[in-house]
């Protein structure tokens, strides 16, 4: 698992017990499936040996709700110690509670921004969480992230404020080449307010160029849950993997977001999936998560469109690097064998705008 150079064998990646079971709990399947889906679960509750690695990993992948309802209803005869369901109750608790202040915040934001003209979209959050499992509060989340159009940036920055949200990060909106360059090498200011709730304010949606945000701004949807208007479907499935794979997959709960909505989006929804991923740069992203998926939920079926050929060596050896990471610690390693396969990891994910950026910063590095 180390060695992301090796290719691939006919042998599954091996997986923890502990481990398993967290990922059967992240998945909701259809009504007809519903059954097995628990029986699977209960087997696996069966080959727990190490329930505190259990509660480590929920902690580890923030999907409290998520295991805490698939494990409070077991078949009959099948259950967790009495220790452990409390206090995955507490969490699930806490992280309802955290999610219920948000959506309140959120709220507030989306009024502001309803009465401003200023096109705002939520991405992921509150109502990815209504989409995917039909509650709005099950998903847990850090923190709020709204998109808007560079132009607007400025205008929303100084929305925000009215509500307490402040930053000391340094807008891009300085004319010529460093304000472009300062366009390419960010996407996202963070924000917080007197009660510490944290806003990350977009301006582009991270791999993607301005261009193809802008444009994902002018076909964003109406969204009830919070009134900010989100993603069409298939350009946020495509905005999701891209966010995944930026971040290594290292949390659980991004992966089974992916996985359920495979689960619950009929495939005619999909529409212009591959297209999107193509015209995006992301198509190697959209590979290795296909590899990921297959390794990690034992589920058949509902898999992600192809979006190139078979070419498995890349695919499947930033796949490995990226199990490697979602099953590891969350803290960095600094030896030289790390930081070089994390580098390779980066170069075959890039995007062709990443590098272009990326190119651009060192020019102006040199010349600086």
């Amino acid at each position: 698992m180390s060695n992301i150079r090796q290719r691939r064998d006919s042998t599954p990646p091996s997986f923890a017990p502990e481990f398993r079971l967290l990922a059967a709990c992240t998945l909701r399947p259809a009504s007809e499936r519903l059954a097995s889906w628990r029986d699977q679960v209960a087997a696996l509750v069966c080959q727990v040996t190490d329930w505190s690695a259990l509660l480590a990993l929920v902690r580890r992948h923030q999907v409290y709700g998520l295991v805490y309802q698939a494990l409070s209803d077991l078949p009959d005869g099948v259950s967790v110690p009495r220790e452990i369901i409390d206090k995955l109750a507490a969490m699930a608790r806490r992280s309802r509670l955290d999610g219920l202040f948000r959506l309140a915040e959120t709220r507030k934001i989306a009024k502001l921004f309803q009465g401003s003209g200023i096109p705002a979209v939520q991405l992921k959050g509150a109502p990815l969480s209504q989409r995917l499992y039909g509650d709005p509060l099950m998903r847990h989340s850090m923190d709020i992230d709204v998109l808007v159009p560079l132009a607007g940036l400025g205008d929303a920055v100084q929305l925000l404020d009215a509500l307490g949200f402040a930053t000391q990060e340094r807008m891009p909106l300085m004319s010529g080449l460093r304000g472009q360059m300062q366009r390419r090498a960010y996407h996202h200011c963070m924000l917080h307010n007197g009660a510490n709730v944290h806003l990350e304010l977009h301006w582009r949606l991270g791999t993607f160029s301005e261009a193809e945000s802008n444009r994902v701004l002018d076909d964003s949807l109406a969204d009830a849950t919070t009134g900010l208007r989100v993603l069409p479907q298939a350009f946020e499935m495509t905005y999701l993997i891209a966010h995944g794979t930026r971040h290594y997959w290292e949390r659980l709960k991004w992966l089974s977001d992916i996985k359920q909505a495979l689960l619950t989006i009929p495939p005619a929804l999909w529409g212009d999936f591959a297209q999107q991923a193509l015209a995006g740069g992301v198509q190697h992203a959209v590979e290795l998560t296909r590899c990921v998926l297959a390794w990690v939920f034992d589920t058949p079926g509902a898999e992600l469109p192809r979006c190139t050929p078979q070419d498995q060596d890349r695919h499947v050896r930033s796949a490995k690097y990226a199990l490697h990471r979602i099953q590891g610690p969350l803290e960095r390693h600094h030896s030289v064998r790390s930081v070089l396969d994390r580098a390779l990891y980066r170069l075959d994910c890039s995007t062709p705008y990443e590098k272009f950026s990326s190119a651009l910063r060192l020019v102006t590095a040199g010349n600086s």
